[in-house]
């Protein structure tokens, strides 16, 4: 058996295996998991177009499918999500840029320039291949004990180990929504 080294894996394997099924609902808007593929993709062919690969990517979407299919995105393309708190006084998101120097920002502004961007086989297929388990997937900004934000990296391998624990401990299957 071949050892998962991205998290987008599952989702192309699960896109394959259920394109139809729900993958992720907010209540209003939901993503099948052909679609969210499809999307995730485009997202990442635009971030590798602009020669983006191991780099920070701010996501500054509420908490809904769309902000799924941009993290997936960054992960397919080799990069890196940082995800924002839209609800985030504006001198702590203004801080956590100058410290990341993100190499690029999703949006609602945006995100229709990324997700409806072609899909580039061979940029995903090269982006895909240079990456190991132990890439960053997020980093994720906490306060600090000082306030300063302070970034906690998480790589592809924590998460994929994880997973694979709370799906052996609770039992999921494909039934379980």
């Amino acid at each position: 058996m071949r050892r998962v080294k991205n998290v987008a894996e599952w989702l192309q394997t699960s896109a394959g295996r259920f394109p139809e099924k729900v993958a992720f609902s907010d209540g209003r808007f939901s993503y099948t998991y052909s679609k969210l593929n499809d999307v995730s993709r485009r997202i990442a062919s635009e971030l590798a177009r602009r020669g983006l690969f191991k780099k920070p990517v701010l996501v500054l979407l509420d908490k809904e499918p769309r902000a799924i299919a941009a993290f997936m995105g960054c992960a397919y393309s080799g990069n890196f999500y940082v995800p924002i708190d839209l609800e985030m006084p504006r001198e702590r998101l203004d801080k956590i840029r100058e410290k990341l120097v993100p190499a690029a920002e999703i949006s609602a502004d945006n995100f229709a320039e990324f997700a409806e961007s072609p899909v580039d086989e061979n940029l995903l297929q090269d982006a895909m291949s240079r990456q190991v388990d132990t890439d960053l997937l997020y980093v994720l900004f906490t306060s600090g004990s000082t306030g300063v934000p302070k970034g906690v990296a998480v790589q592809h391998r924590g998460v994929i180990d994880y997973a694979d624990k709370v799906h052996a401990a609770l039992g999921f299957s494909e039934e379980t929504i």
